[in-house]
C-alpha cells in the first residue's frame, strides 16, 4: 500500500514538470531556477532512494521528468562543513560582536517587548530552557541576548515553529 502512495506522489511531480501544467517549467517545480518546493520534494525521492531504490526505479520508467529533476537537483554540491573544537567556536564568538539587529517584536503573538527578559526551550522532550534579553522576535524566530563569561555577548537565534517562550 505504502507503494501505492510513494508511486501517486511521484506522479505528481511528474504532472507538475510537465511545461504549461501549473508553474512548472519542466526543470524545475515551480519555474526555471530550483527553490524550495524543489528541496522539499527532493528529500523524499532521495529517501527513496536510500531505502527502496529498485522501486524508485520502477517507479522513474514512467516518469522520465522526474528522473531528470532529481538528477539534476543531485549534482547541486554544498559547502563542505568546517570541523573546529568547542574552545576555537568560543574564542571567535568571543572577539565577534553579534549584528546589529532592529529591536522590534513585529508580528509576535505573546505581547513581547524588546527588552524584557524571557526564556525559551524546545517543546518536545529536551526542556532546557534558554534565558536571555528579548532582541526581537516574529512570527518565524525569537533572537535572545546573552552575555556569558566564556563568550561574553552573544545573539542566539531561536525558530519560532517548535520552541515556547515565557516572560521570566
Amino acid at each position: 500500500m505504502m507503494r501505492d502512495q510513494w508511486r501517486a506522489r511521484l506522479m505528481l511531480l511528474e504532472e507538475r514538470l510537465q511545461g504549461g501544467k501549473g508553474a512548472g517549467s519542466g526543470l524545475y517545480l515551480i519555474g526555471t531556477k530550483p527553490g524550495l518546493v524543489d528541496v522539499h520534494a527532493y528529500m523524499n525521492v532521495w529517501f527513496m532512494q536510500q531505502n527502496v531504490p529498485d522501486f524508485l526505479e520502477q517507479c522513474f520508467e514512467t516518469a522520465d521528468l522526474t528522473r531528470a529533476w532529481f538528477e539534476r537537483l543531485s549534482e547541486f554540491e554544498g559547502q563542505e562543513p568546517e570541523t573546529i573544537s568547542s574552545t576555537d567556536a568560543l574564542r571567535i564568538a568571543k572577539h565577534a560582536a553579534p549584528r546589529l539587529v532592529a529591536a522590534t517584536t513585529r508580528s509576535e503573538s505573546q505581547g513581547f517587548a524588546p527588552g524584557e527578559m524571557v526564556a525559551v526551550c524546545p517543546d518536545d522532550y529536551g526542556k532546557v530552557w534558554v534565558e536571555g534579553e528579548l532582541v526581537h522576535a516574529d512570527s518565524q524566530r525569537v533572537i535572545l541576548q546573552r552575555i556569558t563569561e566564556e563568550a561574553d555577548t552573544l545573539h542566539v537565534h531561536f525558530p519560532r515553529a517548535g520552541y515556547l517562550v515565557r516572560r521570566i
